[in-house]
Parts: C-alpha cells; sequence; structure tokens
C-alpha cells in the first residue's frame, strides 16, 4: 500500500526572501485535547449538510431549500419573508449568511487577465523567485478576494433572532479561524438549545449565548488583527505581536472545548434560576402564612 507523508513544517519569509521563522505544527497537534485538523471549506461544508439531512439524526429530518432569498425578518415573532411573497414563522432564527458583498475592491472586471495583472502589481516588490511563480498562474485561475474587517457589533442577539460566524462577527484570515469561530458558534447553539428547550426560553437562552460567545469570539478577533501586521524591518511592534499570539494565545485557541464550556454555562444559568424561583416561592409562601395568622 502507497502511503502519502504528511508535513507539518512551515516557514516565513520577508517579500525579500529573508527567513524570519520556522515552524513545526506536528510538535504541537497532538498538546490539545481534540487533535488540530486542516480540512477544505468544502468538505466540512458536505459532511454538516449530509449529517444534517441524515435520517439518523435525533429528532426530526431537517428540510433544506435553496434560492430561497430572505428580504425581511422580524426577530420579536421569528418571522422571515422571502423574496416570492412567501413567509414563515418560528420558535428562533439564526443568521449564518456570513458578509454581504456589496462591490468588488477591485472593480467589476470579468477579464481575468485583469486580476493576475494586479495580482503582479501587489507582489511587485516581493523576492523575485516569488514573482516567477506568480507568473506561472494562469490568468483564468487568479481570483481576487477582499478581506472584511469591522469593530464588534454591540449584540449578536435580539428577539428570537440569533447570529453565527461572519454574520455576528468577521474575521481576518490572519489566524485562520473565522470557520472554527463560526462552527464554536454552533457548538454553543446545540450545547444552550438541547432537545426540550420551549419556545418561550427562546430568548432568554439568545442572551445566555450572547455571553457565552461574545467574549472569546472578540479576542480572537482582536488577534487575527495583530497577526494581520506586516513583518517589515523596523515593525518591531509586529514582530513582538507575533510571537506573542504564537506562544500565550494559541493555547487560549486550540485548547478550548465550546460545546463543553457551554453546557457548564447552561447549567450554571438553570441553577442560578431554580435558587431565584426558589427564593420567590419561599418569599411568597412566607408572606401567605402572615397572611394566614
Amino acid at each position: 500500500m502507497k502511503t502519502t507523508k504528511q508535513s507539518h513544517k512551515y516557514s516565513e519569509y520577508t517579500t525579500s526572501g529573508d527567513l524570519i521563522n520556522r515552524s513545526n505544527a506536528g510538535q504541537t497537534a497532538n498538546l490539545w485535547k481534540h487533535s488540530a485538523v486542516l480540512c477544505r471549506r468544502v468538505s466540512i461544508h458536505n459532511a454538516l449538510r449530509d449529517a444534517l439531512l441524515s435520517p439518523k439524526t435525533t429528532g426530526p429530518v431537517a428540510e433544506l431549500h435553496l434560492s430561497s432569498r430572505a428580504v425581511e425578518v422580524i426577530p420579536q415573532s421569528a418571522t422571515v419573508l422571502f423574496e416570492d411573497g412567501s413567509s414563515t414563522v418560528a420558535d428562533m432564527i439564526i443568521g449564518a449568511d456570513g458578509i454581504k458583498e456589496s462591490e468588488s475592491a477591485f472593480g467589476d472586471s470579468d477579464d481575468k487577465r485583469d486580476h493576475k495583472n494586479r495580482m503582479m502589481e501587489i507582489f511587485r516588490d516581493f523576492d523575485p523567485r516569488i514573482l516567477g511563480l506568480l507568473e506561472l498562474a494562469e490568468p483564468s485561475s487568479v481570483r481576487l478576494w477582499q478581506l472584511f474587517d469591522m469593530d464588534p457589533p454591540s449584540t449578536r442577539c435580539t428577539g428570537k433572532l440569533g447570529l453565527v460566524g461572519d454574520a455576528a462577527l468577521p474575521f481576518l484570515p490572519h489566524i485562520g479561524q473565522g470557520a472554527a469561530c463560526a462552527l464554536e458558534d454552533a457548538a454553543s447553539l446545540s450545547a444552550i438549545f438541547p432537545l426540550g428547550t420551549t419556545p418561550q426560553d427562546v430568548p432568554s437562552r439568545l442572551e445566555l449565548y450572547e455571553r457565552t460567545r461574545k467574549g472569546r469570539a472578540e479576542e480572537i478577533h482582536a488577534f487575527s488583527r495583530l497577526l494581520g501586521q506586516d513583518l517589515e524591518p523596523g515593525n518591531e511592534d509586529a514582530r513582538v505581536n507575533r510571537n506573542l499570539i504564537t506562544k500565550k494565545y494559541f493555547p487560549y485557541i486550540f485548547s478550548h472545548d465550546e460545546y463543553e464550556n457551554s453546557a457548564y454555562k447552561l447549567q450554571e444559568f438553570l441553577s442560578q434560576r431554580n435558587e431565584t424561583d426558589d427564593t420567590d416561592h419561599s418569599g411568597s409562601l412566607k408572606k401567605l402564612q402572615r397572611q394566614e395568622s
């Protein structure tokens, strides 16, 4: 049987070809409770879709409706109005539609030659060996992507509407955690909304989801900004930030289990609510006893 040897080593260079850092991800891949996994996004998408539509899934099998563009969402009643005039009312709405692109940062040209020319212009000051590799690219294969960034919003939930992933907070790609945080959001919702959750509990549970996810998501968002700073000669702050993130915050990112964390937060929430209910019940009982006496 023929096997393929996996390599976890990677190197970083300046635009002029000077070595910045060499790392071996294989040395840290098994440090955490769950091993680090690198995979294609389409593979994750297909696996999630198959799990969603599988008859083996606990509870009712989901229905998937494609080409159903929403034109209005009413959070308080969990109502969605669609472009074709139809509507639906649910117990809860989760917005997971990412960022809506209004226009291309590089114009609306469909000419792939313009894309390649623009790429070569962006990389014009890089090492000639890099430029030689880029020049080999077929113009039809070159696509230019916008990088989106925004300050954290004040909330990701309102009424019976909650947001996940880039719809809640878009990440720059420099730390590779945008999709991972979206999956963490999904894991959090799974823990906070177990089977049997009532429609009446939705608003308070979404508030719990907000409190559980907001801090961690915003910290990782800040890391991605720091890691995106250019490591050019003289930019010592960027080098310090890179080392700080690698040594201190990577464990924070990769050792986390969001399902366990959210399940704990739910138990804490329910326990506090039960204590409040007991206190209210005890106060009402004492008041009733005084009235009877």
